[in-house]
C-alpha cells in the first residue's frame, strides 16, 4: 500500500512541475520527493551486529532510479539522466542522514536539500550534454540550477527527522 502511496505522490508532483514554470526554467520538484523518501526510509539501525545492512541506501536508490526514469520515458528523450541523478541523490541521501549527519535542524536539512537539487539537475545535464547534441548557454544553466535549489530550500524546513518521530 505505502509503495502505491509514493506512486500517486509521484504522479501529481510530475504533473505540477510539468505546469509550473519561473523564468522559462523548469522545476525540480521530484528531487525534492526522491530526498523525503530517503529521509522517510532511513532505518533507525543502519548498523546490523556491527556491519552496514545499505537497506535504506539501496531502497532509496531504486526509488530515485524509478521517478528518473519515469522523468526519462516523459521527456521523450534518451533514457538515462535523470535515472542517473535521481538514483545517486537517493543514495547519498540515505548515506549522508544516516552516516554522516546525527543532528538535524530544519535549516541543515533545507541546505542539504538544495545541495543535493543542484547535484541531480547538474548530473542529468552533463548527462545529456554529453549524450546528445543540443547546446545550451552556461548562464542560463546555472540560472536554473540556482532557481532549483532555491525553490526546492523552503521545502527541506518542514522535514522532520524519523529519529525525532
Amino acid at each position: 500500500m505505502k509503495r502505491y502511496i509514493w506512486f500517486l505522490y509521484l504522479l501529481i508532483i510530475i504533473v505540477v512541475q510539468e505546469q509550473i514554470t519561473i523564468f522559462d526554467n523548469q522545476l525540480n520538484f521530484t528531487a525534492a520527493l526522491v530526498f523525503i523518501h530517503a529521509i522517510k526510509n532511513i532505518p533507525k539501525n543502519p548498523h546490523i551486529k556491527g556491519y552496514w545492512s545499505g537497506r535504506g541506501e539501496i531502497d532509496s536508490a531504486v526509488f530515485g532510479a524509478i521517478v528518473g526514469g519515469f522523468e526519462d520515458v516523459l521527456s521523450h528523450t534518451i533514457l538515462g539522466p535523470s535515472l542517473l541523478g535521481k538514483s545517486i541523490m537517493g543514495w547519498a541521501t540515505a548515506f549522508v542522514f544516516s552516516d554522516i549527519i546525527y543532528k538535524w535542524t530544519p535549516i541543515l536539512i533545507a541546505f542539504v536539500l538544495s545541495a543535493f537539487t543542484i547535484l541531480d539537475s547538474f548530473l542529468m545535464i552533463t548527462a545529456r550534454l554529453m549524450l546528445t547534441d543540443i547546446v545550451v548557454s552556461h548562464l542560463k544553466i546555472l540560472e536554473g540550477l540556482i532557481l532549483q535549489a532555491v525553490v526546492n530550500m523552503p521545502i527541506g524546513l518542514f522535514i522532520k527527522s524519523p529519529r525525532d518521530l
